[in-house]
């Protein structure tokens, strides 16, 4: 099976010092030179949470089976998913299992192939586009 070879971007945020906990993420999907934006305001969540929601919710954009690289400033845990042999885990403990679970269904069921690279190169830009998507929303910049 071929699959479209496509890029996801994502950064994300939280200020943990507030009672709500708000947090943000903005991701840019990218295919064959074409952009699509999206950003979410989550509440009670934290920083890596939120990344991995953004994560979801853009791999939910995909209408078909897709080799994806993401880009991220972190880790995320996303090899928790895999045992040793490269093979996904069919129970995800630790940190986060509960999007962990989701993100490894996701990949599963859409017959998607999840590839790592993180980077710190694209962060001020989508920060700029998360802005972006904020006044958009009707939101104010702090």
């Amino acid at each position: 099976m071929k699959r479209k070879e496509i890029s996801i971007y994502i950064v994300g945020g939280c200020n943990s010092q507030s009672e709500e906990k708000e947090g943000y993420y903005a991701a840019e999907l990218r295919y064959k030179g074409k952009s699509r934006f999206i950003g979410r305001n989550i509440d009670n969540t934290t920083s890596n949470r939120v990344v991995l929601e953004g994560l979801i919710d853009t791999i939910k954009i995909l209408k078909e089976p897709c080799i994806i690289q993401v880009y991220t400033a972190g880790t995320y845990g996303y090899k928790s998913m895999y045992n040793k042999r490269g093979q996904y885990r069919e129970t995800i403990t630790g940190v986060n299992n509960d999007l962990l679970s989701m993100l490894q269904k996701l990949l599963i069921e859409n017959n998607h192939i999840l590839l790592d690279n993180r980077s710190n190169k694209h962060t001020k830009r989508l920060k700029e586009a998360y802005m972006r998507f904020k006044i958009k929303q009707g939101g104010e910049i702090e």
